[in-house]
């Protein structure tokens, strides 16, 4: 059987010790019992600390009851005013949790329209670099081929006045007939590109 307060166990105590006395008094004026049928046995009852063997005091017993009473009292009171401390330190913390919560949002909000911006520029520089490695490229081609051009062009020219020279010098050959003397000396070329 569990006892639910400390009353209870000191109630409990009382009744044992008063069955107990009940129980010797009724021994005490009986007439002697014969042998052969044997003594029942009782239930024992706790002793107290500090307690003789004797009947424990009314007293005693109501200012050890007090004292539980007292302890159980100030127990409920430190309950109480830590569950009231537990209200309030609850309230606070949603108070604080409001302001935080509207500020991670803002945040988390900025967060993804700087990802969004971010990616269209990436997207922007990303498509200005191909552009831009294309053109190069392009522009690598036709410098390739402006050189080749102006190569040709120039041995194209030397090759006119190469030419020039021969037809001019055949026909001062047909013409004058003097011997070379007129012949005109292959020009040097004053070409220096483009």
């Amino acid at each position: 059987m569990e006892v639910s307060t400390s009353s209870e166990a000191a109630e409990l105590v009382l009744q044992e010790r008063k069955k107990q006395r009940e129980l010797e008094a009724r021994n005490q004026k009986a007439p002697p019992v014969p042998l052969a049928a044997p003594a029942l046995e009782t239930v024992s009852v706790p002793k107290w600390e500090g307690a003789d063997e004797g009947e424990v005091d009314e007293s005693e017993l109501d200012r050890r009851q007090r004292a539980i009473s007292d302890r159980l009292d100030r127990r409920q009171r430190e309950i109480h005013r830590q569950s009231k401390e537990l209200t309030r330190v609850r309230a606070e913390l949603k108070a604080l949790e409001e302001p935080i919560k509207a500020e991670i949002m803002q945040l988390r909000e900025r967060l993804e329209d700087s990802n969004r911006r971010e990616k269209a520029l990436v997207e922007a520089v990303n498509a200005l670099r191909k552009d831009l490695f294309e053109k190069e490229g392009g522009l690598k081609d036709v410098r390739e081929e402006k050189q080749g051009l102006a190569d040709s062009l120039i041995k194209v020219m030397a090759d006119y006045e190469k030419r020039k020279t021969e037809r001019l010098n055949a026909i001062a050959d047909l013409v004058g007939g003097d011997g070379g003397h007129t012949r005109p000396k292959h020009p040097p070329s004053n070409f220096t590109g483009f």
